[in-house]
């Protein structure tokens, strides 16, 4: 990325020059990353996609997010060519939904200076054609886009909650993604557990913990929606659970949060869940102890939400004017240097006679 290389360039100047020391590594409580947006797709038109692209990166950039997640909800399986995409109910084909991710991908590539992307195409684990079928499409159609999207880390995701579908259920769609692609999963899901709640029937603590882990390629991005905490504190419970139940590592990487799609439209009644990013990311950081990557909000991508700035951003701000200055002086030595010196006379060679 253009803009972090001159500010690489600008620092290491500065450096070398004895002006300034880089800082030693963070704290535990890192600072929050800022928050991007997520959609949930309604249509998959090219145009819009390309256009909601192009300004989620140019608006990212601009509050300081360097490292952003999107994750694009595209509905759950309607038959073995099509899916329901949340909030109209339409039915897209497979590709259909591969050229509106792509869209969308080559329009955040094309801003100024877009910030590095983790794309994730997420399914619903809802209906009646969750199975391991529509797992390996779903796994397919990630491979497809990832392909079309270089320098995007594009993943699959899953928004999975118990009260949705059965654990063989789930477990089944999971298993045929992992078989039909290489590339890396995101449980973008809710966990309706212990200590608050009880589990449904068909769950177990050992289920989730297996759907978070992926067989080692997956992460969590939960929904962390309730301000009172009780979503954090259930993620939280759950990551403890499989390190001393020996399950493979729960890996939290950031927050989902939904107040754009409570504010829509349509106007959804969001009464006690419709906490904001910065305070879901503190919640879960404080809870779990782990260091979390993202956070984003999601909404209907026909009424994109407002962007969180990163904390960083008044560090790379002061960083780029450091850069500049360093610039500016460093042409000013060179062109004194220049002015310093006296052209040298060149000998008129004579000719033989």
């Amino acid at each position: 990325m253009p803009v972090l290389r001159a500010l690489a360039a600008g620092t290491a100047w500065l450096a070398l020059a004895g002006l300034w020391a880089p800082a030693a590594a963070a704290p535990a409580g890192d600072p929050f990353p800022g928050s991007s947006r997520s959609h949930y797709l309604t249509g998959t038109g090219a145009h819009a996609l390309t256009s909601a692209g192009d300004r989620d990166s140019t608006d990212d950039a601009a509050a300081g997010i360097f490292d952003a997640l999107v994750v694009l909800g595209a509905g759950e399986p309607a038959d073995d060519g099509h899916v329901r995409l949340p909030g109209s109910g339409r039915r897209a084909s497979y590709d259909d939904l591969r050229r509106a991710a792509v869209a969308y991908g080559h329009g955040w590539q094309r801003a100024p200076h877009p910030p590095a992307l983790t794309l994730v195409l997420m399914a619903a684990a809802h209906g009646g054609r969750v199975d391991r079928s529509s797992g390996a499409q779903w796994g397919r159609l990630v491979s497809r886009v990832a392909a079309a999207l270089p320098g995007v880390d594009v993943r699959g995701g899953l928004d999975v909650e118990v009260e949705w579908a059965a654990a063989a259920v789930v477990r089944g769609w999971l298993s045929g993604y992992l078989a039909s692609t290489s590339r890396g999963f995101v449980d973008v899901g809710s966990c309706t557990c212990p200590p608050l709640s009880r589990l449904p029937a068909g769950w177990t603590m050992a289920d989730l913990a297996a759907v978070a882990s992926a067989g080692g390629r997956g992460v969590v991005v939960p929904q962390i929606y309730a301000n009172a905490g009780g979503n954090a504190t259930e993620w939280a419970a759950l990551a403890r659970w499989a390190t001393v139940h020996h399950h493979p590592a729960l890996r939290l990487a950031g927050v989902l949060t939904e107040q754009s799609a409570c504010a829509g439209p349509p106007r959804r009644p969001c009464e006690g869940i419709d906490l904001g990013p910065v305070a879901a990311w503190r919640q879960l950081s404080a809870r779990s102890g782990q260091t979390l990557r993202w956070a984003s909000d999601i909404g209907y991508l026909s009424a994109p939400g407002p962007v969180h700035p990163s904390a960083l951003r008044p560090v790379l701000v002061a960083l780029g004017a450091l850069a500049t200055a360093a610039a500016v002086s460093t042409l000013g030595l060179l062109a004194w240097r220049g002015r310093g010196r006296r052209p040298r006379r060149r000998r008129r060679r004579r000719r033989r006679r």
